[in-house]
């Protein structure tokens, strides 16, 4: 149910996320997992003050539709945090410093791009291994 909610109240395209972090993580696991399109692969947020969030410790989550039904999709969930967890509920953990990134700053950059890599080379990995599952 708080899933469905996410989804439902969800502010922008899930094709095409408006946040850089969100949007630059789409297209890295989109490109990882060789989509040609990337409307295949819809992102989720879900850290404003949701069930999802709040009970489930997930801030978003990525699907794959990996057929033309709308009943084949592989999920990932995800949580993001500036501080170290060693338990966890959502399926991966990506680890983002405090005060975030300053892409103006060329090492903070480096790191930013070490990150979204990281993060993506892990979901794109899971939604490969779901979506195999299934066929």
């Amino acid at each position: 149910k708080a899933l469905a909610m996410v989804k439902e109240y969800q502010s922008s395209d899930p094709t095409d996320p408006e946040r850089k972090f969100a949007n630059d993580l789409h297209a890295t696991i989109a490109d990882k997992l060789g989509l040609e399109d990337y409307s295949a692969l819809r992102f989720y947020t879900a850290v404003t003050r949701t069930h999802f969030d709040f009970f489930h410790g997930v801030d978003a989550f990525f699907e794959l539709q990996y057929e033309s039904d709308d009943q084949s999709v592989a999920r990932v969930t995800f949580d993001v945090t500036s501080f170290p967890k060693e338990s966890y509920k959502a399926d991966a953990l990506i680890k983002v410093p405090n005060e975030g990134f300053d892409l103006k700053d060329k090492e903070d950059k480096k790191q930013y791009r070490h990150c979204i890599e990281q993060a993506a080379h892990q979901i794109a990995a899971m939604l490969q291994e779901r979506s195999q599952k299934h066929k």
